[in-house]
This record gives structure tokens, C-alpha cells and sequence, in this order.
């Protein structure tokens, strides 16, 4: 308890992850005779902030009230579920950094390490640079890069409004459907 910091970095990849939090809990598997014990979940006890750089650069942040994550055989995450004032980052080189807060949201992970999809629920709102939207729900998937705004979705620029049940933004053009 008490400023707690963990930090992984993978040489490899050149990705890496901080975990910055209060209070924190581990959960491990034991390991099988000549095997070493493995990370299962983990889950901050109070407010915390995980940042990370993926393979291509990116970098993400995501901070809640509580962080939980279950981690693969791999000690990779897998999922991270995110609840109580979720706030995200992404930072792209080139791009203005996206911005988004819901009151929960799940991220899945790919076995690179990177975010695969990630659901935000309740109050969602997204900005990037003079475009903003709003909606009860949004998928965002990496690849292909897009957003799926649903449930009284809003998107609005400098120069044009749409309101729709649902409205899906691709990332990398712009365009919206």
C-alpha cells in the first residue's frame, strides 16, 4: 500500500507499461515443479493510471477509479476493465492526441501486448483535435481503425453536426457513417 509503481518493459518490442496506483493486488498461479509461478489478475484498490507505448509508437493511457486485468499463460494482459470515471489517451506522432471518458469501459488486448478493442459505456465522450462526440456506448477497434458510437450518438466538428442511433468514425480518414 502506498505509492505503488510497476513498470514493465519489453526489449524485444520496445513497448512498455507503468502501473501507478495506491493499493495493489496480485494474484498468481503456482508454478509446476522447475516452473516458475505466473501473474493470473491483478486489480488497484483504489485510483489508478496505467500508461503504455505499443509497438508502433503509440502511446495510451487509461485512469479509473479501479483497474482490474486478467493476464494470459504468457504474463501478458489480456483484458483490462476499467470502472468509476474512465479517462483515456492515445497519442499518435502527427495527430492530435485522442481524448475520451465514459463511466466504464474494457479493454481487450492482443497477444502483442497491444489494445485490440475497446468498449466504453455510460456518458461516453470522445474529442480529437476540433472533433467531439458523445453516446452511450462506443467500440473502437484497432485494426481496422474505427469508432461505433451507439445510443443517441453526436459528432460534431468545425463545421457540421450529425446525430444518429448509431455512427461509425473511421480513424485514419475522418469519415463518418
Amino acid at each position: 500500500r502506498g505509492n505503488v509503481l510497476v513498470e514493465s518493459h519489453d526489449p524485444k518490442t520496445g513497448t512498455w507499461r507503468t502501473l501507478k496506483t495506491n493499493a495493489l493486488q496480485l494474484n498468481f498461479t503456482l508454478g509446476e515443479a522447475g516452473q516458475p509461478s505466473r501473474i493470473t489478475h491483478g486489480e488497484t484498490l483504489e485510483h489508478g493510471t496505467l500508461e503504455w507505448k505499443d509497438a508502433a509508437g503509440a502511446r495510451s493511457k487509461v485512469d479509473a477509479a479501479k483497474l482490474a486485468a486478467d493476464f494470459a499463460a504468457t504474463g501478458k494482459p489480456q483484458q483490462m476493465i476499467a470502472t468509476g470515471g474512465v479517462q483515456t489517451e492515445r497519442e499518435l506522432e502527427g495527430k492530435p492526441t485522442q481524448r475520451a471518458s465514459a463511466a466504464h469501459g474494457v479493454v481487450q488486448m492482443a497477444a502483442t501486448g497491444e489494445w485490440s478493442k475497446i468498449n466504453l459505456h455510460g456518458n461516453v465522450r470522445v474529442k480529437e483535435g476540433d472533433r467531439n462526440a458523445e453516446s452511450e456506448e462506443a467500440v473502437m477497434q484497432h485494426d481496422p481503425q474505427t469508432a461505433v458510437l451507439s445510443g443517441k450518438a453526436v459528432v460534431r466538428d468545425a463545421t457540421s453536426e450529425t446525430h444518429a442511433s448509431r455512427i461509425t468514425l473511421n480513424q485514419a480518414s475522418g469519415d463518418r457513417s
